[in-house]
């Protein structure tokens, strides 16, 4: 079972998209911040993360780019209510796979991993 890990610091938003991937048949681990996202990024070894770039603590922009640092073909997927503050560009060449606006589209992030997990022809 591939191994998802979710890090957002809004408890439904965490529900929703957990509940929406377990369904799909994913394992999904949440963080609650991006200092618990990194640690459970180590703990559990996900095949892939969503994160949400403005948290307290950590911010998902600097997770993302830990994260890159140790393993720079680790596939993200930033999930954000702010898009206009941050660059798409810049968090794209960090190595993010992509980036989704909130409130989340279930079937367009649902189609965004399927794209990480489907080898290509």
């Amino acid at each position: 079972m591939i191994k998802l890990l979710i890090v957002d610091d809004e408890p439904m938003a965490r529900e929703i998209i957990g509940e929406f991937l377990t369904g799909c048949g994913f394992e999904v681990i949440p963080a609650v911040d991006g200092n618990d996202g990194f640690n459970k990024y180590r703990e559990h070894q996900p095949q892939a993360a969503l994160i949400d770039l403005q948290m307290p603590g950590m911010s998902g922009d600097v997770l993302t780019k830990t994260i890159l640092a140790e393993n720079s073909s680790f596939p993200i997927i930033i999930l954000t209510g702010r898009l206009p503050d941050y660059s798409t560009k810049d968090l794209i060449d960090a190595g993010a796979r992509a980036l989704l606006e909130k409130p989340i589209n279930l079937k367009e992030l649902h189609m965004q991993i399927q794209k990480i997990f489907q080898p290509t022809a």
